[in-house]
C-alpha cells in the first residue's frame, strides 16, 4: 500500500473510529458537531424580515459587505478599524436595511473579544445568507486559527430555548500537526483545559523498507479526541468548546454530547 492509498485508508479508519465513539456513548443526548472551516467568529440573529447576506471577499479586504434586502453596508477590513471579533460584531450589527433600521444582532463567539479576525476569516465570495428570523455565523479559516470550536449559546442567544445542560463527552478528529489543547470557556472565562501530546508514529509493516522509514511526531494526521466529563453549562451562559493544534490545523472536526442537567 503506497502513499496516497495509505492516506485514504488512514482517513477512512479515523472516520469510522469517530463514528464508533458517537454511537457507542452509553447515554442519550444531543450531538453538536463542527467541521473544519465552520467554527464561528461571531454569532448573528437576523431579527428583521429581509434576507441578510454577509460576504467576505478577502479576510482583510476593503470590499467585504453586508447586504440586507438591497441595502449595502461595506465593511472595510483593510485597515485597523475592524481587526477583532468584537469590532467585527459591531460592524455587522451596524448594517442597516432600507428603512434605516439595524436588524442584525451579533455576539462574539470566540474565547476573547480581542481575538484577531482580520486575516483569519474564511473567504466566501458566495456569502453567508441569513433569512429574516434566522441565525447564522461568520466562520473562521481553520488553517489560519489552527483550532476547531463549537459555540453553545445561552438560551436567549440561540434559535431554540434551552435549559441547563451537562457536557458529557468531547470527541472529534482534530487534523493537523503538533500537540492538542482542549479548552472550555464560559462567558469567555476559561473553565477547563486538557493537553494531548502529538502521537509518535512508527513504521507500518506495509512500508517498503520499514527498517529505515520513520515518521516524525509532528506528521500531518488526525488527533482523535475522546474525553468523558461532566461539565455543566447554565441556560444563561455562552459556552465555547475548542481544540487547538500547536502547529497547523487542517481537516476534521469537533463534537460534543450534551444531556439536560438534573
Amino acid at each position: 500500500m503506497r502513499g496516497r492509498e495509505k492516506k485514504v485508508m488512514k482517513r477512512l479508519i479515523v472516520t469510522l473510529f469517530v463514528m464508533l465513539l458517537v454511537v457507542s456513548s452509553g447515554y442519550a443526548g444531543d450531538q453538536h458537531w463542527q467541521a473544519e472551516d465552520t467554527s464561528p467568529a461571531i454569532w448573528i440573529h437576523n431579527t428583521g424580515t429581509e434576507k441578510a447576506t454577509i460576504t467576505i471577499y478577502e479576510d482583510d479586504g476593503a470590499t467585504n459587505r453586508v447586504v440586507i434586502g438591497s441595502t449595502v453596508t461595506v465593511m472595510d477590513m483593510s485597515g485597523t478599524a475592524i481587526d477583532t471579533a468584537a469590532e467585527l460584531a459591531s460592524a455587522v450589527a451596524s448594517a442597516t436595511n432600507s428603512a434605516g433600521k439595524k436588524p442584525l444582532k451579533a455576539i462574539v463567539a470566540t474565547s476573547s473579544d480581542s481575538e484577531t479576525v482580520d486575516a483569519e476569516l474564511l473567504v466566501n465570495t458566495s456569502g453567508v445568507a441569513i433569512e429574516g428570523g434566522d441565525w447564522g455565523s461568520i466562520p473562521l479559516d481553520t488553517s489560519d486559527v489552527k483550532y476547531f470550536s463549537i459555540f453553545l449559546p445561552a438560551s436567549k442567544n440561540g434559535p431554540a430555548s434551552r435549559g441547563t445542560v451537562d457536557i458529557k463527552k468531547i470527541y472529534g478528529d482534530i487534523g493537523g500537526t503538533g500537540n492538542i489543547t482542549v479548552e472550555i470557556y464560559v462567558d469567555q472565562v476559561q473553565k477547563y483545559q486538557s493537553s494531548i501530546v502529538s502521537p509518535a508514529y512508527v513504521p507500518s509493516f506495509s512500508d517498503t523498507n520499514s527498517v529505515s522509514v520513520g515518521h516524525a511526531a509532528d506528521e500531518v494526521g488526525p488527533g482523535i479526541l475522546d474525553i468523558d466529563l461532566d461539565f455543566t453549562v447554565g441556560r444563561s451562559e455562552n459556552c465555547l468548546i475548542k481544540a487547538t493544534r500547536a502547529t497547523t490545523g487542517t481537516t476534521g472536526g469537533i463534537g460534543i454530547r450534551t444531556v439536560d442537567s438534573k
